[in-house]
């Protein structure tokens, strides 16, 4: 197999990315259903968002969590959602998407690392100013 050369985002160290996602009821994988996705996002948000990475949870858990605000039991405006990545959703340059999908996601314990390590982060700032999140939402 010939060695991968990962494009240069893959090759940064951990960071914060602020995109979009592009959520679907059916698994997808690959560069035609990845610019879909691009395509889709820049319509649908009238070319203001920018695909950033997929997912499927999010989206199940932002409809209970509407359904709930319809109950008048939770706040959306207080829902924050962090994602992290753990692999790609392109195959690699040279291969085929069903190669692709077959592969390990080596990038498992990082997503899981970054995602306590950026949570916990939020979190605490949360809880540290509870008096005044309580009351008031960050950033609004």
């Amino acid at each position: 197999m010939p060695a991968l050369t990962p494009p240069p985002a893959a090759r940064r160290p951990p960071f914060v990315l602020i995109g979009d996602t592009f959520a679907s009821d059916y698994y997808w994988h690959g560069h035609i259903m990845t610019q879909y996705a691009r395509d889709w996002v820049r319509l649908y948000t009238e070319g203001k968002g920018t695909f950033a990475t997929t997912e499927m949870e999010d989206s199940g858990f932002m409809n209970a969590i509407e359904r709930l605000s319809n109950m008048h039991r939770v706040d959306t405006d207080r829902v924050l959602v962090l994602r992290t990545a753990s692999n790609y959703s392109e195959e690699r340059p040279g291969h085929a998407a069903a190669e692709s999908i077959t592969e390990p996601y080596i990038g498992s314990r990082l997503a899981l690392e970054s995602a306590y390590l950026c949570g916990s982060t939020v979190l605490h700032k949360i809880l540290n100013n509870w008096p005044t999140t309580y009351a008031h939402i960050p950033g609004n």
